[in-house]
């Protein structure tokens, strides 16, 4: 949840891109609604969720959530909620300009469907997160669509006939594909995607900062460790070393809160 990670990434891309219209899919207690008005300040924003559980509401934002409203005492004098409506199923053509819209999808749902649902409305600029890689997580994702062989090399054995688990809906729905399925889907992506770029973490974990020497005179916990992660799963951390986190005051915060990191990542289609 955002309260417990650095999320600069949505505050960057929605301040570089100053759109119209914003869909936040996912708002849990609403810190990601006041990033995205910071950013967008003449943005008008279509929140949803399926619980009602805002700490924060915007008062210009328009609501669909499912559960009482009385249980967000933020919106008990909001003038615009609705009852909650799954994101593919409201006719947006409607409501927002697809060409001026910026849209979140942080509903632990498949994201290769919802960016099929979203390209047939016409929208074309998202970002994506709880993006996991292979073999984990909640919910199928951009990322692991990328993975060519779906991450099946992480498995204790290689099977005969590979298949691919796609979970949705907080994986309370499981799919298995044939890998050729998966290359086909990623095939798809390829040629729709203009640009998957995933926001890099701030940092791993104090624990992995390099220091400048230990009692050996190496790098601890060790440049190629670094390194090692960051081939397999993500780019390098923006902060690698213990100075640099104590300058900009990060020693200071809970390490809680920067022990998540969900592999955000913009895709823009062409």
């Amino acid at each position: 949840w955002y309260q417990r990670r650095v999320h600069g990434g949505l505050w960057f891309h929605v301040k570089r891109l100053q759109p119209k219209y914003v869909i936040e899919n996912g708002v849990y207690l609403g810190q990601s609604t006041w990033i995205i008005r910071q950013a967008a300040p003449h943005a008008k924003i279509y929140s949803l969720d399926p619980l009602c559980t805002m700490q924060y509401c915007d008062m210009d934002a328009i609501y669909y959530v499912g559960a009482d409203r009385r249980q967000c005492a933020c919106l008990n004098n909001h003038t615009n909620v609705n009852q909650f409506v799954d994101f593919g199923a409201i006719n947006w053509s409607k409501l927002v300009e697809p060409n001026s819209t910026f849209i979140l999808f942080d509903d632990h749902q498949s994201g290769w469907r919802r960016l099929q649902q979203a390209r047939d409305k016409g929208f074309r600029k998202f970002l994506f997160d709880d993006n996991w890689p292979p073999m984990k997580g909640d919910c199928f994702s951009i990322k692991q669509l990328c993975d060519e062989n779906g991450g099946i090399e992480l498995m204790p054995s290689l099977p005969s006939n590979p298949v691919i688990t796609v979970k949705d809906n907080f994986q309370k729905k499981q799919q298995l594909i044939p890998l050729e399925v998966h290359q086909q889907n990623r095939q798809l992506l390829l040629k729709w995607a203009k640009v998957y770029y995933e926001i890099p973490p701030i940092l791993f974990h104090y624990n992995m900062l390099i220091r400048p020497t230990t009692f050996w005179r190496i790098p601890s916990p060790s440049d190629f460790l670094l390194e090692r992660i960051g081939a397999h799963f993500t780019s390098l951390p923006i902060v690698q070393t213990f100075s640099q986190a104590d300058t900009l005051g990060l020693l200071q915060l809970d390490q809680s809160q920067v022990a998540h990191y969900q592999y955000m990542a913009y895709v823009e289609l062409n």
